[in-house]
């Protein structure tokens, strides 16, 4: 396995922190699509037993950035044609209730203070750093969640979030410097939602994981 930012953890963390630190090796990029995770190595290399490994791996399975074959073995997660489309379709229709929410019960305060956070995208895009650009995309769609004051729709969407950033990665390294156009599509997504417009919010934010998903799909493998 290639040299990565995996580091020894103290004995006394919990599981939970092997988990986070081998999830954000995968996210950051540290960890190639499709490789295989071999759990005495990830044990050497985060100075731990092979049972924090193993329950890792079970719940980055759980959040489908792990596939556990019993034969094969364990391999980073490089989503097909179908993740894609699942995965999408899903979060088009998460998104347009949360924006539909947003626009109902939002203070303007809060809307302008999605606007701040597309600002910190646009620095992301300039300094070229992809797992940032991935943090601050993340951020915003989370903020919409969060205005929508909608527990349940934010329990279902916390659980593509790691999928959605994995997807993001992707999204973002094949687009190279085609991140301007995502600003603008989220601009004129916020735009809407400042007008209190939803019918135009919706289709403005429909058509941009449309987009999303077609650049993910152009390289995806096939099912």
């Amino acid at each position: 396995m290639s040299a990565t930012s995996l580091k020894p953890l103290r004995k006394k963390l919990l599981s939970e922190n092997v988990v986070g630190a081998i999830r954000s090796a995968i996210l950051n990029g540290e960890l190639e699509l499709g490789q295989r995770l071999v759990e005495t190595d990830l044990a050497e290399q985060l100075g731990v037993s092979r049972g924090p490994i193993r329950e890792a791996l079970r719940l980055l399975a759980a959040e489908g950035l792990v596939v556990i074959n019993v034969h094969r073995g364990t391999f980073i997660v490089q989503p097909t044609k179908d993740d894609v489309e699942e995965i999408y379709s899903l979060r088009e229709a998460l998104e347009s209730l949360a924006v539909k929410r947003v626009i109902e019960i939002a203070s303007d305060e809060e809307i302008e203070g999605l606007f701040e956070t597309a600002k910190q995208f646009t620095a992301a895009s300039s300094q070229k750093k992809v797992a940032q650009l991935v943090g601050t995309n993340m951020a915003l769609h989370g903020e919409l969640f969060k205005l929508a004051r909608h527990e349940r729709l934010s329990q279902i969407w916390a659980t593509l979030e790691s999928q959605l950033r994995l997807c993001n990665l992707i999204e973002f390294e094949r687009r190279n410097e085609d991140t301007e156009r995502a600003f603008d599509e989220h601009m004129k997504i916020l735009d809407a939602i400042r007008d209190r417009d939803s019918e135009v919010a919706c289709r403005f934010m429909s058509e941009h994981i449309q987009k999303s998903a077609q650049v993910l799909q152009a390289t995806a493998v096939s099912s």
